[in-house]
């Protein structure tokens, strides 16, 4: 179906609902929820509580960042012990360091290591925004997802039906002038490396979306997860027609509700309600460090702002753009259950 019957449709059933009236919000704990996107590195004392009270699972997702391997390996450990801990809250995802693609027996020792993985528990892989912006061949060439010598790994994915959850890019706010109003003015403004504007070298946005787009095409059979919406939070129509283009992409929300607020509601239900098999949760949580090192204060400053990050969320989509509760219950976890062949819900505790 192309984006104009999509909007048609959800235009009706907007029109439908608010000529019945607007519900009354649920409750939070009517549905469960599956937080595809969180790098919980560490154990919290008040982590497993906060996660029961909200009827949620959580996906650690490990990642390279350029970093060395020893600490790929030990995050990914923490991460294991984490999810043996509380299997019922923690779900595990893995990923691969792409920096040795010129190895001539690359793929097949990624596809190796990433079979270790997946006995060990792993449900999904996790690419990160260095293919693409950062990872360079000899020539000094900006490595890109569709590069040929990767195909091999997403063949292998495609037929064990691992879904593939992808940073391209970032938003287009990285490739202009810093601006206060911005969303994510916080975040260029305090990790000068990873501002493109400030680094003319780096491809521009424009080129990494189309080598996504080019790799989505490519892969019509592997589930791919576009992280942060895809890094189209800003141009939900563009992105609606990616999503028409290619029905092996989805996408997830997280770290970007600052975005969606500067739209009009109206707008974002229509794109919810339009594509609601296709949109995930996600928060972009972490935990770093040991807990007995860390101020006690900073800790319950973590947990609550963590806390209100979730009540944010189920805020503005019951209260601001009224997802109505079928709808609901696919963004918060039906969709995740699905993508990730996951089992239902664990027992909520009492």
């Amino acid at each position: 179906m192309r984006l104009g019957s999509h909007l048609t449709l959800s235009l009706l059933s907007l029109a439908a609902c608010r000529g019945r009236g607007t519900p009354a919000a649920p409750s939070q704990d009517a549905f469960e929820k599956i937080d595809v996107h969180t790098h919980y590195f560490a154990p919290r004392g008040y982590l497993v509580p906060l996660l029961e009270r909200w009827r949620t699972r959580s996906v650690i997702l490990n990642y390279t960042m350029g970093e060395p391997d020893s600490l790929v390996r030990r995050r990914w450990a923490d991460a294991v012990a984490l999810h043996r801990s509380a299997p019922d809250r923690f779900l595990l995802a893995t990923t691969f360091d792409p920096t040795a693609i010129e190895r001539p027996d690359f793929a097949e020792r990624t596809i190796a290591r990433l079979q270790g993985y997946f006995a060990q528990g792993a449900v999904m892989v996790k690419v990160w925004k260095d293919l693409g912006l950062q990872v360079r061949d000899r020539a000094g060439r900006f490595i890109q997802i569709d590069d040929p010598r990767l195909q091999p790994i997403w063949d292998f994915l495609s037929a064990r039906h691992v879904p593939v959850l992808i940073h391209s890019a970032d938003p287009r706010d990285g490739w202009r002038p810093l601006d206060p109003q911005s969303p994510h003015y916080q975040y260029f403004s305090t990790h000068p490396a990873n501002y493109p504007y400030a680094h003319p070298e780096v491809p521009r946005w424009e080129t990494v979306i189309a080598a996504r787009d080019r790799w989505l095409a490519r892969n019509p059979n592997l589930t791919v997860i576009g992280a942060h919406l895809g890094s189209m939070a800003d141009d939900l129509d563009g992105l609606g027609q990616r999503l028409d283009s290619y029905p092996n992409f989805n996408v997830d929300v997280s770290a970007r509700l600052g975005d969606l607020q500067r739209l009009p509601a109206d707008r974002v239900r229509r794109f919810f309600l339009a594509y609601q098999g296709r949109i995930l949760f996600g928060m972009d949580r972490s935990t770093n460090g040991d807990e007995r090192s860390l101020d006690p204060a900073a800790v319950r400053d973590e947990g609550r702002r963590t806390e209100a990050q979730f009540a944010s969320w189920w805020t503005y989509v019951t209260s601001v753009v009224h997802l109505p509760a079928p709808v609901l219950a696919k963004f918060y976890s039906g969709n995740a259950t699905r993508l990730l062949h996951l089992a239902g819900a664990p027992s909520v505790a009492s």
